[in-house]
């Protein structure tokens, strides 16, 4: 009788164990999931101005238009340069 009564409030124990831990580390994982979103959108941010900065470096001037604009006036100049190097001219000083 009595190993019942110690697996009963062991049973309790750990129950109450797994209640708090739900209910205090909620906090804890709410804190990890808005960090993880802050650090994701600063590295977005990052690949933005990279690629802002590869856009000047190439064109000297910063990028005007919408995203599907300047990309297909990128992959428009990318088409025309390949078929100048497959007929053997070039454009370039």
């Amino acid at each position: 009788m009595f190993s019942l009564i110690i697996t009963i409030v062991s049973i309790a124990l750990v129950a109450i164990l797994a209640i708090a831990s739900v209910v205090y580390a909620g906090k804890a994982f709410k804190d990890a999931d808005t960090s993880a979103q802050i650090a994701q959108t600063i590295q977005e941010g990052a690949q933005i101005a990279a690629t802002v900065q590869v856009y000047l470096v190439y064109e000297s001037a910063f990028p005007t238009g919408s995203a599907e604009e300047i990309g297909n006036e990128l992959v428009e100049k990318k088409i025309s340069q390949q078929f100048q190097l497959a007929n053997g001219s070039s454009d370039r000083a």
